[in-house]
């Protein structure tokens, strides 16, 4: 579906909702999500995550599969767009002589309601849909972390600026891609290549309003071909393809170990913790998947190895039906909290 020809009884009818029900659900946007609250992240800074409540993120998840169903992104998009992540993201730079990257600082909180208004009257929505995305893509006058819909609203900010910068690179033979406020764009060492592509890249976040992060543009703003080159945290310079970073590989092999040094260890106190372990390395071997090189397959063993031990542990309580989905809730049985009280109770009456 072209921009221009969206209206807002699409919007409602993606949602499920009639159209008089979603304007009046929309008309204080700040209801529909609970108070923001501060997470602290696993490097030590601080997010504003502003969450939907349930209902109403139900819906926003319907309205995230109608962007990427009608929806043409920019080929230079890659996180948030269906058929793409940061693996294709990455291996657009493989084998190119220089790796450039910008990051946006507080990406999330600093785009304001107003800017990324602008954006979509540019790209084309009629002013009614214009008013209905804000109040549905934005709360607290920024994009809220924690919604189905917030990579779409970074998407759509950033559309025009993917357009620009691709169309500026490919005339030096350069590469550009994005994944959610990470820019990459990489050369092939033609004189004063980087400068015209590292440019691209701030006049694009700049003309957005966002800052550019200046400690990873110190770290690995320029990355050459004589180093490792990372791309959204993968090597793309290696002679295999792309390639999981060693920090990556390490952390997901203590995932690993965790998980099954915890299988040991399950009871129907601990059967949840368990299973988000076992949530936790999956992750990383569905990342994994996507590359040529990685340690995958041992962590394949590991996964097996955990599964037998708690399967192990539930046969002996009586609980052998939940062998192969013990860690999520299905049709075919009750996930890890339910089995958790199942097993109390029979411990319970054992005794």
């Amino acid at each position: 579906m072209d921009i221009r020809d969206v209206r807002p009884h699409h919007i409602a009818d993606a949602m499920g909702l009639p159209l008089n029900v979603l304007y009046k659900q929309v008309r204080r946007p700040e209801s529909n999500y609970h108070p923001p609250r501060e997470e602290i992240d696993k490097k030590g800074q601080t997010r504003i995550l502003d969450v939907p409540r349930y209902p109403f993120k139900l819906r926003l998840r319907k309205l995230h599969r109608f962007f990427q169903k009608e929806l043409d992104f920019p080929g230079a998009a890659h996180g948030g767009v269906r058929g793409r992540s940061s693996l294709s993201s990455a291996r657009k730079h493989v084998g190119r002589a220089v790796v450039i990257t910008r990051d946006a600082q507080d990406c999330f909180p600093s785009i304001k309601r107003r800017l990324l208004g602008r954006e979509l009257r540019a790209l084309g929505f009629v002013p009614q849909c214009v008013d209905l995305l804000l109040r549905l893509i934005t709360v607290h006058d920024r994009i809220p972390q924690g919604s189905p819909t917030s990579n779409d609203a970074v998407n759509l900010l950033f559309w025009r600026q993917d357009l620009r910068i691709t169309q500026e690179l490919s005339r030096i033979g350069g590469r550009f891609s994005r994944n959610a406020d990470d820019l990459v764009a990489s050369t092939n060492g033609r004189p004063g290549s980087e400068e015209k592509a590292g440019s691209a890249l701030e006049d694009a976040m700049k003309s957005l309003g966002l800052r550019v992060n200046q400690r990873k543009k110190d770290d690995h703003g320029r990355q050459g071909a004589d180093a490792c080159q990372y791309v959204h945290g993968l090597v793309v310079n290696s002679g295999s393809g792309i390639r999981p970073s060693s920090d990556h590989l390490r952390t997901a092999l203590s995932a690993g170990k965790g998980y099954v040094a915890s299988s040991h260890l399950a009871s129907p106190t601990t059967l949840e913790s368990v299973a988000c372990k076992r949530k936790v390395l999956l992750g990383w071997m569905a990342y994994f998947g996507g590359t040529e090189r990685s340690n995958v397959k041992h962590l394949g063993h590991l996964l097996r190895a955990g599964d037998r031990q708690v399967e192990r542990g539930l046969t002996e309580a009586g609980l052998q039906a939940q062998r192969t989905s013990w860690w999520v809730a299905s049709r075919r049985g009750p996930g890890p909290k339910e089995l958790a009280r199942i097993w109390r109770t029979k411990a319970a009456t054992a005794r």
